[in-house]
């Protein structure tokens, strides 16, 4: 064993960092074509607790303030081709850099919000173009789950080790609240509110 990986980041002037892969963390995370990518499952809860995937999503895509842990602004409801501002946590907050999103592609379970603009100062954090999609799905182990996918090409900003885990971190506080939210909608009550 060699104690490092035999091949260079293909972004290596973006990264400097010519062995890094999958946040320093490769047998937990993977980035097969050379991008920050990610995918999580979160466990919501049962189905037969929460409900189908579909009346799920709708109360998540239409209370975005609810379910996101930062500020999304006056973006309330996801609508593809709107435009939202968000202040994620982490990043100062609503003092911080506003990160320009746009809904781009939607379903009936799912919505992908493609940066726009993300900067510290003349720095991006994630590209224009970068990605995250938020999906609601029911498994056949009888759950319900959300599940939060992002690529983007890297950056000085979402190359540092410690980036991933935040993310993580970050997305997984989503789960809390669907799960809380969950306790007093139940599975017929999502769309009522």
């Amino acid at each position: 064993m060699t104690g490092q990986f035999l091949s260079i980041d293909p972004d290596l002037a973006t990264t400097n960092q010519p062995y890094e892969y999958g946040g320093d963390d490769p047998v937990n995370e993977v980035d097969p074509n050379g991008k920050y990518d990610y995918s999580w499952n979160f466990t919501i809860g049962r189905t037969v607790n929460v409900g189908m995937a579909s009346d799920v999503f709708w109360s998540f895509s239409h209370h975005l303030y609810w379910y996101f842990p930062f500020n999304t602004g006056a973006c309330n409801v996801a609508r593809l081709g709107e435009v939202c501002n968000f202040w994620p946590t982490g990043f100062g907050g609503a003092n911080g850099p506003l990160d320009t999103l746009q809904v781009a592609d939607m379903t009936s379970t799912s919505f992908t919000l493609r940066v726009l603009h993300w900067k510290i100062g003349p720095y991006d954090i994630d590209p224009p173009g970068s990605t995250v999609r938020f999906m609601i799905f029911n498994w056949f182990d009888g759950n319900a789950y959300l599940n939060v996918t992002g690529h983007a090409n890297p950056t000085f900003f979402n190359s540092l080790s410690p980036v991933i885990p935040f993310i993580r971190g970050t997305w997984s506080q989503m789960q809390w609240s669907l799960q809380y939210i969950s306790i007093f909608l139940g599975p017929n009550k999502w769309r009522s509110v």
